[in-house]
């Protein structure tokens, strides 16, 4: 039996076919007991970060003992590939000689095209034409790791961008005549007459082909082919039109690139979520290019920086599930349940034809929400994990980008699609015009979200800190702690928060100041969180929020204080 990939896939079971398989790397030719069926893709479910899962199906032959052959090959993610049947099924992957699909033109190949015709041929510097019958020159076997349709051996030359479909070709072109075998220079050659049609042989290659072979049994029905793999994807986007003061229409759109394969009336779907594939940079030994070094390669990479199914907030789809923050309200929602992916949320777009290399942007659903106008203004922590003051500005945690004292104006909504937002860029329009272009994070249904718009440069803020001053500088008013071996200070820092409002109307303002301490006493009452990274410096860290409204061209200081300690 043909050496090839196997594995026996039980009774209404999926076995991945990977599994303890070996790769075959030689030619057979194809057998006359193989039956050719088309497989169609009946659906491709697609993640954001390039992967896919597949499911295609084709139609069993209701005789027993009888082989099918697939042409399309795929190159499935490592432990995904999964056939299920009827019955009994043992699947194999074997490369197969066959004639390309596009054969070159005509005058790409004169030797070839021209065996065993007598010709005449006229050259550019010579009077006297020269007559003869083309030789037939045997062509090399070509490496099974290589297509027929570059063989080994031929002459490279530089093709002819404008030639389609263009294949390598010898220097000379060998006839026989009256006195021998002549050697003509193809580029001499200015014309050449021929007896007869020529008629060159097809251009073969080396092409995997998967074989299901039914065994002894007589299965007939339907056969489902499903994995995961590369090759197309989706990259979501919002469109929020304000319709009035208080109302907004906010659209979810689908930007779909099929680098895949052709596919003809296909249910598409979209996937947001942030699933598990540890394996999702390795290819299955079963795809018919991957070879055992580059497998085990692919293997010993995954525990690096790319072991991550999804590395950036954006292509993962949620970049924070914390409650309170800017992409959640206080009040948790309830997930819906269905089934086994509660938080892998499938929506359904509909029937697509979309051909390799084509892409597609479609509409997947929108909604009308009430907003609200907001002033955003936080205030990053400026002090090391040793309480020195330092210019260098944190990182903020769900869009990776660094945190700046600006003022922001923002829309607060509740997200009124049937599914949950996933982290996308969201265009703002008001009154047809653009007004800007921020980042939505991961938000559930009926879950709260905040929109940056523009700068509200119309709002002036000013935030000032200092400590304490020591009453007799001969005396030291700071208390000395020793903490591991390390002398700090601690220090009194007393901040303002200085605000002006230069607009027409009232304006709601959120305003945050994150800090290394312990909060001491402040104006309004702030709202104060404790930041999660304080568990790796010696201070404690932070955060105060205060919410305020403020009148049309009223000024607010609004004072705070803290404690920290400071190494020195």
């Amino acid at each position: 039996m043909h050496a090839a990939f196997r594995s026996v896939l039980n009774h209404r079971m999926a076995i991945a076919a990977s599994i303890g398989l070996s790769l075959n790397t030689h030619s057979v030719a194809i057998a006359d007991d193989d039956k050719e069926v088309e497989s169609k893709v009946v659906s491709v479910a697609l993640f954001k970060n390039g992967l896919a899962v597949v499911k295609r199906q084709l139609t069993l032959p209701g005789a027993a003992g009888v082989v099918v052959r697939v042409s399309d090959v795929p190159e499935p993610v490592h432990g995904t590939f999964f056939v299920e049947s009827n019955g009994p099924l043992e699947a194999r992957v074997e490369k197969r000689r066959s004639a390309i699909k596009n054969q070159p033109t005509l005058g790409q190949n004169l030797q070839d095209e021209l065996t065993g015709l007598k010709v005449t041929i006229y050259c550019k510097n010579a009077k006297t034409p020269v007559s003869g019958t083309v030789v037939s020159i045997p062509k090399p076997e070509s490496d099974p790791e290589h297509s027929a349709s570059t063989p080994l051996g031929w002459a490279a030359y530089t093709p002819n961008p404008y030639i389609a479909n263009q294949v390598p070709a010898n220097r000379f072109l060998l006839i026989k005549t009256e006195k021998g075998i002549s050697y003509v220079d193809i580029n001499e050659i200015a014309s050449v007459e021929a007896e007869g049609s020529p008629k060159p042989e097809p251009i073969m290659e080396n092409k995997p082909v998967l074989l299901l072979d039914t065994g002894t049994k007589s299965l007939g029905g339907m056969a489902q082919i499903s994995y995961l793999s590369h090759g197309i994807s989706w990259a979501p986007s919002y469109k929020v039109v304000l319709t009035d003061a208080k109302r907004m229409t906010i659209e979810q759109s689908a930007a779909i690139k099929n680098e895949l394969m052709d596919l003809s009336d296909t249910d598409f779907s979209v996937i947001s979520g942030y699933p598990s594939v540890q394996f999702g940079q390795v290819v299955s030994p079963l795809a018919a290019t991957q070879t055992w070094a580059r497998f085990f390669q692919q293997l010993s990479s995954r525990n690096g920086s790319g072991n991550t199914f999804m590395s950036n907030s954006m292509v993962q789809g949620v970049a924070s599930n914390r409650l309170g923050g800017d992409g959640g309200g206080a009040d948790p929602t309830i997930a819906p349940n269905t089934g086994d992916t509660i938080d892998l949320y499938y929506h359904s777009i509909g029937k697509l034809t979309l051909k390799k290399g084509d892409a597609i942007s479609i509409s997947t659903g929108a909604a009308q929400v009430d907003y609200e106008r907001i002033v955003q203004w936080t205030i990053p922590d400026n002090r090391d994990p040793w309480g020195q003051p330092t210019n260098n500005r944190n990182v903020d945690p769900n869009t990776g980008e660094p945190l700046q004292d600006d003022v922001w104006d923002a829309l607060k909504f509740k997200n009124a699609l049937p599914f949950p937002m996933t982290s996308a860029p969201a265009m703002v329009i008001t009154g047809g015009n653009f007004s800007g272009q921020g980042q939505v994070l991961w938000t559930n249904k009926n879950e709260e979200a905040t929109l940056r718009v523009n700068k509200a440069l119309s709002i002036r803020a000013r935030h000032v800190e200092y400590e304490n001053q020591v009453a007799d500088p001969a005396k030291s008013e700071r208390d000395i702690v020793y903490i591991g071996g390390r002398r700090f200070r601690k220090v009194t820092v007393n901040g303002e928060l200085r605000l002006s409002n230069h607009r027409a109307t009232d304006t709601k303002l959120i305003i945050k100041r994150q800090f290394s301490g312990d909060y001491l006493n402040g104006d309004d009452s702030p709202k104060i969180d404790l930041r999660e990274e304080g568990v790796w410096t010696i201070n404690k860290r932070n955060e105060l929020q205060w919410t305020i409204v403020m009148k049309p061209a009223e000024e607010r200081t609004i004072k705070f204080q803290y404690a920290v300690l400071v190494n020195f």
